[in-house]
């Protein structure tokens, strides 16, 4: 039984995706053919005070990758 969750466990390390940090990633391979990959970076904020008025910004970096063939990605 610990032989067959370790080959699972082991395909499936095989086919995760190699992003080089958390958030969105650069990954130079593609996701397979019919995956879809949710990228999400964490929220920045900013602000500014200038000219008697302030101006809060916020951000959060996303990136939706689908698997159209096994090299190609849209």
């Amino acid at each position: 039984m610990a032989m067959a969750l370790l080959a699972c466990a082991g395909a499936q390390a095989a086919q995760a995706p190699a992003y080089d940090r958390p958030g969105i990633g650069f990954s130079t391979s593609t996701v397979g053919k019919g995956v879809l990959a949710w990228e999400q970076g964490l929220p920045d904020g900013s602000r500014d005070r200038s000219g008697g008025v302030t101006t809060t910004a916020w951000t959060a970096d996303t990136l939706l990758r689908l698997g159209l063939a096994p090299t190609v990605e849209l």
